[in-house]
């Protein structure tokens, strides 16, 4: 069983050691002394700021990491441009059981990389770690926070907000534009911000610069996957002491894969649901002369998380992880008959897990999976069952939804 164990913690470390063969694509750098330089950027879109970043003069350079005080701005094409700015950002506390008791924003000075999300005479950016704060500029006016911040108040009870970015939008960004929207119950949401500084900036068309458009990407994929497995089966009953060892046996597994990407990281990280068909069949075994035999059919839902490290466009290596619910399957079986004499045991299966990795390349995909310790005795105390797998499994991917 050990061996089955260290196998995926081994292909884990082998993905990690080709992480850095992710593809760099075009875009600029611009130093502190103003000087632009065209070049290859490490390119993750980005879900919360970064810190520092990697570039390339060249296909054949080597990669430089670039820290946020030794870049201006920088922006890889058809994705949002980052400028730094040194900003006052509110770090009051979030957490319900820590909310500060001012109403006033806890100002910190720092040196941050801003993400645009709307550009031209009003400029909408982001930064984000834990949640998101919005800022804003005009004309080139160095960025300032939209204040929002939820609090106590002492000796009462709830939680109040100040949603200090209401009046400033009032204040300072009205035009013919905006009258039609609602400020006083705008959310501090990243879609109806964009909407209010486009509205905004639709009086300035001459000086609005066209939206970013984002290269098409996957959204969802759906793939066909056929399996062989090696399976291994085990049951006793910890009263009686039987024992019934079933040994290793090969059995096929057929279904389906439901892959939805993260729209951050480059689709390096997805959602998976894989319904999955599985018939397995063991052959009569004696045990103090009684002949014993197990029969089900079963379909699964597991649902897990990918992670994957492309080599290029068409290629990359992957893991991945699954929980197995106990409650979420369908089950049609004849159970475990440990006697000729004695009714079948219902076979009502427990939780497990699924761990493995593998390589795609286009519409194909082939995974080595490891099935963890899966109890298909749950609802009874003395019996138990030990039903492992090693799985492999080759998918072609049928459709996919990009955007």
């Amino acid at each position: 069983m050990k061996k089955y164990i260290i196998f995926p913690i081994v292909l884990i470390q082998c993905f990690l050691s080709v992480s850095g063969q992710v593809t760099f694509d075009k875009g600029y750098i611009i130093d502190n002394s103003g000087v632009k330089t065209e070049c290859l950027i490490k390119n993750y879109n980005w879900w919360s700021n970064p810190k520092t970043i990697q570039y390339r003069l060249s296909k054949e350079s080597p990669a430089v990491s670039a820290p946020i005080d030794s870049i201006r701005e920088f922006q890889v094409d058809n994705y949002p441009r980052f400028l730094r700015a040194t900003v006052k950002i509110d770090r009051s506390p979030i957490d319900i059981h820590s909310l500060s008791q001012t109403r006033m924003p806890l100002w910190s000075e720092e040196t941050l990389f801003l993400k645009e999300l709307v550009s031209g005479k009003a400029c909408l950016w982001i930064y984000t770690e834990d949640r998101s704060w919005f800022f804003y500029s005009l004309d080139g006016s160095l960025p300032e926070q939209l204040i929002y911040k939820e609090y106590n108040q002492e000796g009462e009870s709830g939680v109040y907000t100040n949603n200090g970015f209401r009046q400033q939008l009032y204040m300072n960004m009205q035009t013919n534009g905006t009258k039609g929207m609602n400020i006083e119950n705008m959310k501090y949401l990243q879609e109806p911000l964009v909407q209010y500084f486009k509205r905004y900036n639709s009086d300035f068309e001459a000086e609005v610069q066209p939206d970013i458009k984002k290269p098409e990407r996957e959204v969802l994929n759906l793939k066909i996957t056929g399996s062989l497995n090696y399976s291994r089966l085990r049951v006793e009953n910890t009263v009686m002491l039987y024992r019934y060892n079933f040994g290793g046996k090969t059995n096929w597994m057929g279904g389906l894969e439901l892959e939805y990407f993260l729209p951050f990281n480059r689709n390096k990280v997805s959602i998976l649901l894989a319904p999955t068909f599985e018939h397995y069949k063991a052959g009569k075994i004696f045990y103090e002369n009684r002949p014993s035999g197990a029969d089900m059919t079963t379909v699964h839902f597991p649902i897990g998380a990918r992670y994957g490290f492309y080599l290029n466009n068409d290629m990359k290596f992957f893991f991945d992880a699954y929980f197995n619910p106990f409650d979420l399957y369908i089950n049609k079986n004849n159970g475990f008959v440990h006697h000729p004499n004695s009714p079948s045991i219902k076979i009502r299966e427990s939780a497990n897990f699924l761990l493995g990795g593998g390589f795609a390349y286009k519409k194909w995909q082939i995974e080595l999976q490891y099935h963890t310790s899966r109890d298909l005795f749950r609802d009874y105390i003395a019996w138990k069952a030990n039903y492992t797998k090693i799985v492999l499994s080759v998918s072609y991917k049928l459709f996919s939804v990009r955007e």
